[in-house]
């Protein structure tokens, strides 16, 4: 795999983990149109936050601490806070992240995404 093709991959994942949280709050499987129960949607939700913040924490022991990193972290710290019926917090929330990650991927030639 070229390197263009490895950054666009490792862009791709990051972003893709992040937007991820959105139609599981909302109580949507990713690849389904099934709805969950508010509870076990609100459960997933809270269990893909947490291995989304290990896969961070991971890319922070192997390339360093950045500012984008760091925001994207504590940011989704303050989301594991929220609770059940807070949809347009938590939208507005992934997307910022979203766009932290976009940030960092293109300030830092991606360094510090590509684990795969």
């Amino acid at each position: 795999m070229d390197n263009t093709n490895k950054t666009r991959t490792a862009k791709q994942n990051l972003v893709g983990k992040i937007y991820k949280l959105l139609p599981i709050y909302e109580g949507k499987l990713m690849y389904t149109n099934e709805r969950l129960e508010e509870s076990v949607a609100y459960n997933n939700f809270q269990k893909n936050i947490n291995m989304l913040m290990l896969y961070l924490m991971g890319i922070k022991c192997r390339y360093g601490i950045n500012e984008y990193l760091e925001s994207i972290v504590l940011t989704l710290s303050g989301l594991k806070t929220v609770g059940i019926g807070n949809h347009k917090l938590v939208k507005s929330t992934v997307f910022a992240c979203v766009d932290l990650a976009e940030k960092m991927a293109n300030e830092y030639g991606l360094f510090g995404l590509d684990l795969e």
